[in-house]
């Protein structure tokens, strides 16, 4: 995409969606949906100020960050994911830490659903050493643009014509 990231490139930090399915899964809806909230305050302010210090840290004493977003399994590991470091009571996005995991996390929160779809796709879909080990590898010509091919489901039988209706006696 034109902004540099893509939502797939969010799939590359298995922390950050492994932050946002515990997120997801929390069951008090109005709670999860406070801290997500909260968590693109944050995360949006970092991008809109990325130089100003205040912006950068994160106080884990300050009562509407613990009660809204540290109470949520998930946030505290989402903002780690996303480049901020424990310094003492804060989380820390520190001078020299770019805005590219801050992104990707704000990439994640925007579309949970899909993050989370495509983590359900690439382990559904066979590991390229399995793939390999049947012989469908791009080297014997038989995967394409080096993509792994299944291989070939079992024939089923083919079901029986149906009886011909027996003639009046």
């Amino acid at each position: 995409s034109s902004r540099g990231w893509t939502l797939l490139d969010t799939m590359a930090d298995d922390g950050l969606v492994d932050a946002l399915a515990s997120i997801m899964a929390t069951a008090d809806a109005s709670a999860r949906d406070a801290c997500v909230t909260m968590l693109h305050k944050l995360l949006n302010n970092v991008l809109l100020h990325p130089t100003e210090p205040k912006y950068r840290r994160i106080r884990e004493t300050n009562p509407k960050i613990a009660s809204t977003v540290l109470a949520v399994e998930g946030s505290r590991e989402l903002l780690m994911s996303a480049g901020f470091s424990a310094d003492g009571d804060s989380l820390v996005l520190g001078d020299s830490a770019g805005v590219s995991g801050v992104r990707a996390a704000l990439a994640a929160l925007n579309r949970p659903e899909a993050v989370l779809a495509a983590r359900q796709r690439a382990l559904a879909a066979p590991a390229p050493q399995a793939a390999a080990a049947n012989g469908n590898s791009p080297a014997n010509g038989s995967g394409s643009n080096g993509v792994a091919v299944a291989p070939p489901q079992a024939q089923l039988p083919t079901p029986p014509a149906p009886a011909a209706p027996a003639p009046p006696a």
